[in-house]
């Protein structure tokens, strides 16, 4: 009688079906699963898209940090603002990819929010070394090639 107590039938149990052990009986749970898993592809996509923004206030604040002037430091994470965009989008095709490489899916959408992320990257760049004197964008920076002005008149003085 002991070993009754501890003795479970489970021919009477009803265990729910499930897709993960290949017992899914209706089409309209893996439609249900087929959609939810197309919306977390979505949500993955998204999530790669506008991985770039989120460190936009953090870069935004280092380079408030560090100031106008030239020095290695400052140099370095220049090149970082200017590299990183262009490296991400050479490798945007690989990116997407690793989402869902059997996708039909073109993920048009997540594409051109990457590419818009990236290019806020490097317009930042661009505006601190606008700032910092690096590239030349007021009429000053041209005097170079501004022709001198023939003079038209002289004077000439006699020293008594």
């Amino acid at each position: 009688k002991m070993a009754s107590r501890w003795l479970v039938d489970f021919s009477s149990a009803k265990v729910p079906s499930t897709k993960a052990f290949g017992l899914a009986s209706s089409t309209n749970e893996e439609v249900k699963d087929a959609t939810s898993i197309n919306e977390m592809k979505q949500k993955r996509a998204w999530n790669v898209a506008t991985g770039p923004a989120k460190s936009l206030p953090m870069q935004m604040f280092m380079m408030w940090m560090m100031g106008n002037s030239i020095n290695l430091w400052t140099m370095m994470m220049i090149f970082m603002l200017f590299s990183s965009p262009i490296t991400a989008l050479m490798g945007m095709e690989t990116t997407f990819n690793r989402l869902d490489p059997d996708s039909t899916q073109s993920y048009l959408k997540q594409k051109a929010a990457f590419v818009a992320f990236n290019l806020v990257f490097f317009g930042l760049g661009w505006y601190k070394c606008t700032n910092m004197g690096l590239i030349p964008s007021s009429p000053a920076d041209w005097l170079e090639f501004v022709p001198a002005p023939q003079v038209l008149e002289s004077s000439a003085g006699t020293v008594l």
